[in-house]
């Protein structure tokens, strides 16, 4: 059992929700062998390392295969297993919507979907990682349930509560790092049933996770500063809708607000719309929460202020809507080419690039991918100059799609040896407002073809790039570069398949084959090989070379093919950085100064001994 006290709770806020959750769910374990979990390559980050090592036998991991997760654990589930699905929310609700409505809403499999790293908790990593829409989607799926706990003490509930409950659910865990404390002592949780958590005559609010922290200081602020009494609901159950705990609170309120850390367009604002709406009373409502755009990377602080959830920003929406309300009774819904290479001038610009990328390592506080970055440098600064692009705007220049997003440092820093991005936009890397986020977003006056993350995305994309080019005529080439771990994606091998049948003699693929992923080393997570006979099965010509040989990449990527090619470039994981290569911690990472220098000697050592 959970133990819920003052010393438990503060320690789970220090945790934060994702490894809290991996917590609770592995303490659960040992008196439930029917309890499973399953991931697609996020077990650490979901917090069930301890998970996997006590119970190996309720546990598996899919590697980076989002969609088969789903339906894996569907089958589990059909055989008697209470399965949890961790994953970040961003991919689970929008890659696995078929498989979540059909196995889990259609066929109510129990199955309860953890969409880890949900709201804007992912920051620096841009849109790609956001799970802003996740809510609206599980929406619209029959008899999914949906539970966003407010803190980590009610992660604790909704995870005891899920474990008993029998039916297809999902469990949004927003906020990273320290989360706040809502929930100091123990209480009854119960999905369905939102909680009263501050009594007021004039205004309701109404919102679920770290929306109701923000909600009740909102509500201290108006009381305090401005004569203004607000109730708040904690709303924990998007659906079912507590419907009666809204009746119990509508009573003389003049103004209904519902405040959430997602999209406005089918999230909790919408449930609680629909439902005032039906009544048929004169009431007034406004939502709160991320309107129609996608928001520019930065800070968790600064993507509140942007998105107008900071409680400066809740305050001034709701004493606006109050003095309109006073003056009026308008209801107001919410806010062919070979080249000469100079191996010599393309190795310095390789260090220089590799030196550049350590310094934006050692300016972010959030941590940078430096693994899949140094082991993609000498693949981007190669691919970055036998590729032909006189201009962004020009229709015959060969296409650069980074699907494999994470590995900025060494894509941005080929940008701007290439002159598409300047030293000092280099040094905006993950800061509040920034164009350079932790993952790649398309921006073509940058340079950037494709918004890349969301892994096994882009070589589809691609395959639609090289068959519009191909019936245009073009005589460009359109390379995609690719991770290991990211062939674990069905999707994938679904492209592969479309460039053999479409004859798409126009694509080169780069696979940065550094054999590790999030979870560990790759052929243990989801095994690839034989690599290059699946490669070829496909109908590729393909080629295995060192990746970090600049001769070879420069000669293998400027081979003449009648068929499509794939370069399966064998490479290290932080290659260069000896207290980080080979090891899955530098997927993301800090350095500090110590080790950032330590690193810089090595990378110069290293150049000089060529």
């Amino acid at each position: 059992m959970i133990d819920i006290n003052p010393k438990n709770i503060n320690r789970w806020m220090m945790m934060g929700t994702r490894y809290a959750f991996g917590t609770f769910l592995t303490d659960l374990a040992a008196d439930h062998p029917e309890l499973f979990a399953i991931t697609a390559d996020f077990t650490k980050s979901a917090g069930l390392t301890k998970f996997r090592e006590l119970y190996p036998g309720q546990f598996l991991t899919t590697g980076i295969a989002e969609q088969n997760m789903v339906s894996l654990a569907s089958g589990l589930a059909s055989e008697g297993y209470n399965v949890f699905a961790c994953c970040f929310a961003s991919f689970l609700t929008t890659r696995c919507f078929e498989q979540i409505k059909i196995n889990l809403g259609c066929m109510q499999h129990n199955v309860k979907l953890v969409g880890i790293a949900s709201g804007l908790g992912a920051s620096y990593q841009g849109n790609t990682h956001y799970g802003l829409d996740d809510v609206s989607l599980m929406r619209t799926i029959p008899n999914m349930t949906i539970v966003v706990p407010s803190d980590c003490t009610e992660v604790a509930k909704a995870t005891v509560a899920l474990s008993e409950y029998n039916g297809p659910a999902y469990l949004r865990l927003i906020g990273e790092g320290i989360i706040p404390v809502v929930n100091s002592e123990d209480y009854d949780f119960e999905i369905g049933k939102g909680i009263k958590k501050r009594e007021g005559k004039d205004v309701l609010i109404i919102s679920n996770g770290t929306m109701v922290s923000q909600s009740l200081k909102v509500a201290e602020d108006l009381s305090k500063n401005y004569g203004i009494e607000a109730s708040v609901i904690n709303m924990h159950t998007v659906k079912p809708l507590d419907t009666h705990i809204i009746d119990e609170n509508l009573n003389g309120k003049k103004l209904i607000v519902s405040i959430e850390e997602g999209l406005l367009n089918g999230g909790l604002g919408s449930s609680v719309s629909d439902y005032i709406s039906s009544l048929g009373k004169d009431l007034k409502v406004i939502r709160l929460g991320i309107n129609d755009f996608f928001p520019y990377a930065g800070s968790y602080n600064y993507l509140l202020e942007q998105c107008g959830l900071d409680t400066k920003t809740i305050i001034h929406k709701i004493i606006a809507n109050i003095d309109r309300l006073n003056d009026s009774h308008d209801i107001i819904k919410s806010c062919d080419k070979c080249i000469n290479v100079n191996l010599q001038q393309l190795r310095k610009d390789c260090f220089e690039m590799k030196l550049k990328a350590l310094d934006m390592a050692l300016s972010t506080s959030f941590g940078a991918h430096i693994g899949g970055g140094f082991s993609a440098m000498e693949i981007m600064s190669s691919l970055y100059t036998v590729a032909s692009i006189p201009s962004m705007t020009d229709e015959n220049r060969d296409r650069i799609i980074v699907s494999k997003g994470h590995g900025v440092l060494a894509y941005y820093t080929a940008l701007w040896k290439k002159g598409f991005i300047s030293e000092d936009e280099l040094a905006t890397f993950e800061t509040d407002g920034t164009l350079f986020h932790g993952h790649p977003h398309k921006n073509l006056e940058k340079g950037i073809e494709f918004s890349g993350g969301s892994l096994g995305l882009g070589i589809s994309y691609a395959v639609g790039v090289a068959k519009a080019c191909q019936m245009k005529g073009l005589k460009n080439t359109i390379y995609v570069l690719l991770g290991d771990g990211e062939m674990d994606e069905g999707i994938v091998w679904e492209a592969l398949m479309s460039i053999s049948n479409f004859g798409l003699s126009n694509m080169t693929l780069i696979v940065d084959r550094n054999n590790f992923q999030l979870d560990g080393p790759t052929d243990e997570i989801m095994k690839l090989t034989p690599f290059e006979d699946k490669l070829k099965a496909f109908g590729l010509d393909v080629d295995i070379i060192d990746g970090h040989s600049i001769e070879a990449l420069v000669n293998t990527l400027q081979k003449k093919s009648d068929k499509p090619r794939a370069i399966v470039a064998n490479t290290v994981k932080a290659h260069g950085i000896s207290f980080l290569e080979n090891n899955k911690v530098s997927h993301q990472c800090t350095l500090n100064k110590k080790k950032y220098e330590q690193a810089i000697d090595e990378i110069r050592r290293a150049y000089e001994g060529e």
